[in-house]
């Protein structure tokens, strides 16, 4: 499993209407800092959150469900520190960070 904190963009910023709600799986697309939509993991992506705080930001554990579906250059990236943007469709609604 990989840690991540999530800040989620509100609505006004384009984001969800509300954040994930504690313990719910969610499946978005992730895209690493720096990468375009080709880059992105699809919803073979199993979230699993946690509380969140009053800056609309949480800890979230994640893992693909087929690891080996994925290339592997994609995989390693996700390091302490890297920073990803979450997606449901075209539409940002989180920027992350791994916290390893």
């Amino acid at each position: 499993m990989i840690k991540a904190k999530i800040n989620w963009l509100s609505l006004e910023e384009g984001g969800r209407e509300r954040p994930m709600p504690a313990g719910a799986r969610y499946s978005p697309i992730i895209i690493l800092k720096g990468g375009s939509a080709h880059d992105g993991w699809n919803s073979s992506i199993m979230f699993i959150t946690t509380e969140i705080n009053e800056n609309n930001e949480s800890l979230i554990e994640f893992d693909f469900f087929n690891k080996d579906s994925y290339p592997p250059d994609r995989y390693e990236k996700l390091i302490n520190g890297e920073e990803f943007s979450l997606y449901e469709g075209a539409r940002k609604v989180a920027v992350g960070r791994v916290i390893i």
